[in-house]
């Protein structure tokens, strides 16, 4: 949980400021270990404000831009930072994307990705074993 307690100032930041923390996170099942660790981390930040919603793709085309674009952040409709994961579902980097047709693609993804979301407690509900101390 380390590099979540990095991010307690930015998060408690925008909890005061009252600035929308929406994250819609693609995933295929059954999940990594790598994102089984993620979710525990979307605990900790759903703590400080941030909406957490789960799209579910396993079932979709590789082809499909959702799941391609698994994983992203937009910032005021202007900028996004876009996460590169390895096959086996670990972080590898994330590149920045300013261009503005771009960046309204990655509007266009989240906005559909969100459209068949689910939170992530009822995500967690539906598809994952965890303990009540977990």
């Amino acid at each position: 949980m380390i590099i979540v307690a990095r991010e307690t100032e930015w998060f408690t930041r925008a909890g005061r400021e009252d600035i929308a923390q929406v994250r819609v996170r693609a995933v295929e099942l059954p999940l990594t270990p790598y994102l089984n660790w993620e979710f525990l981390t979307y605990q900790v930040t759903a703590r400080f404000g941030q909406r957490i919603l789960v799209t579910d793709i396993t079932n979709d085309a590789p082809s499909s831009q959702i799941a391609k674009e698994s994983d992203f952040l937009i910032f005021d409709n202007k900028a996004v930072l876009a996460h590169d994961y390895s096959r086996d579902g670990l972080l590898q980097g994330a590149w920045l994307i300013e261009d503005p047709q771009a960046v309204e693609r990655y509007v266009h993804f989240f906005q559909e990705a969100r459209a068949r979301s689910i939170p992530l407690g009822a995500f967690e509900r539906l598809h994952l074993d965890r303990d009540d101390d977990a």
